[in-house]
């Protein structure tokens, strides 16, 4: 039923299908089996991209074959999108663009659907359509403060949060908007580990548990 919704045109048809339609599949998940359910769902999708060497060597906007990638990364990047967007935003911007005339379903039109949105969607949007895989986050301890470096290209991440655990058991989340190549974030003495995006709101690459060294950080 999903796939009826759109009617994808371009260089990201598969995306706007395939990965459309992986994304649907979440809501019933969800609305059928709870909220567990559907973090399973979303983990898996992850896994299902990360060992799919030939999803990680294609790009969205560039999938004529349909690789793979479209389906679990796609659906990966709606997900994060609508996240960053706000659902109503989200929701009204994908109607825009399922009642797009035939001959306006490529993907500017896409983006143009989410009306005073637009820009925000394509910044988003622009690394994860355009670029191959997914970002990786590695950490770079300090005197008080940790760097997180982007390293396989800076994507826009709003509303990162990462969990501070210190020696003591207490942990401190601080949530940062990521978009350059480092960036510096304050966590204060006493660390035992650093955990980036805890809630699992991305889809990352590498780590994301982090041991920070005795001495570093403190």
């Amino acid at each position: 039923v999903a796939h009826l919704w759109t009617r994808p045109s371009g260089t990201t048809r598969n995306f706007l299908s395939e990965g459309w339609a992986t994304y649907a599949e979440s809501l019933v998940v969800a609305d059928r089996y709870g909220a567990e359910a559907a973090r399973w769902f979303w983990r898996d999708q992850a896994r299902l991209y990360l060992v799919n060497a030939d999803a990680a060597r294609t790009a969205l906007n560039n999938d004529p074959m349909n690789s793979g990638v479209s389906y679990a990364k796609g659906a990966w990047v709606l997900a994060m999108l609508e996240r960053t967007l706000g659902q109503a935003a989200f929701d009204q911007g994908m109607r825009a663009f399922v009642a797009s005339p035939l001959g306006h379903t490529g993907y500017d039109d896409f983006v143009q659907a989410f009306g005073a949105d637009a820009d925000k969607a394509r910044r988003f949007l622009a690394p994860w359509v355009e670029g191959r895989g997914a970002p990786r986050i590695t950490v770079e301890p300090g005197i008080g403060h940790v760097v997180l470096v982007q390293n396989d290209g800076a994507y826009w991440l709003p509303d990162f949060a990462v969990a501070i655990e210190r020696t003591s058991g207490a942990v401190d989340w601080v949530r940062v908007d990521l978009e350059a190549a480092r960036t510096e974030i304050p966590v204060g003495v006493d660390v035992a580990r650093i955990r980036l995006d805890p809630a699992e709101a991305y889809l990352l690459k590498g780590d994301r548990v982090v041991e920070i060294a005795k001495g570093a950080g403190s």
